[in-house]
């Protein structure tokens, strides 16, 4: 009587096991479907409420700002006008710079700061760059209706309210987009799972390598709870996935 793997025994084989990675053949596709669906809905979530915790420190430290008689700001002709600049605020994972002696172009000389953080707005002369666990986001005054004129404090504080309700979707999102980027990483994988196939002489089906591929996910996407690793999700799956192939050839 085959044993059933529970979410854990799984994970652990995922990791640790290559050479066990056949049971994952013989369950079929739904079985790796399912699995890979849990471990999004655990590692979306948590990642959520990281986003969700920072969301609202900013959002609270930002309101506190724009209430305060010394910080007046005015957006006009896609121009910022920040009487106290330059300003830069850091609290836990966040930071908040403001200069409008600077321009985009000027970014790249607050790096050594921003890179540090999980998050991080600086608001320059001409627009926005924001940093959000690793990923950069430039906005341009000018090239975006709602900030190319007429922002002022009084303003800032009206969207922010509005917007509140916003951030509670983010698990929500974050389970949703961790699972999307797992599948379409596994499909990535998958390509060199096929390129291993045929190198070691394997006659493997492509439902069993994308299986394989969905598995491989698992150490990355753990990872990706304490810090960011971008390309290397790739790298570090197509490694198990070429181990695993290799494995199942020379048992063949």
């Amino acid at each position: 009587m085959e044993e059933k793997l529970n979410f854990l025994s799984r994970l652990k084989i995922s990791i640790f096991k290559v050479k066990q990675y056949s049971l994952f053949l013989k369950e079929g596709l739904n079985k790796s479907m399912v699995y890979i669906l849990m471990l999004s809905i655990i590692v979306g979530f948590i990642l959520g409420v990281s986003q969700f915790s920072m969301l609202t420190t900013l959002e609270k430290s930002t309101k506190v700002l724009l209430e305060q008689e010394d910080f007046k700001f005015e957006v006009n002709d896609g121009i910022l006008d920040f009487k106290d600049s330059p300003y830069k605020q850091e609290e836990g994972p966040s930071v908040v710079i403001i200069d409008s002696n600077k321009t985009l172009a000027d970014s790249e000389s607050f790096r050594s700061i921003t890179i540090h953080k999980d998050m991080s707005s600086v608001f320059l002369k001409d627009g926005i760059v924001a940093r959000l666990n690793g990923t950069e986001y430039k906005i341009k005054y000018s090239d975006t209706p709602l900030l190319d004129n007429n922002i002022n404090n009084e303003v800032a504080i009206n969207v922010l309210n509005k917007a509140k309700p916003i951030k509670y979707v983010t698990v929500i999102c974050m389970i949703l987009i961790t699972y999307l980027v797992a599948l379409f990483n596994g499909l990535l994988i998958s390509l060199a799972g096929i390129m291993s196939n045929k190198m070691n002489g394997s006659k493997l089906k492509y439902k069993e390598i994308f299986i394989i591929s969905l598995y491989s996910l698992t150490l990355p996407m753990i990872v990706k709870l304490i810090m960011p690793i971008g390309s290397l999700t790739i790298i570090i799956s197509g490694i198990y996935v070429v181990m695993v192939i290799s494995n199942i050839s020379k048992e063949a």
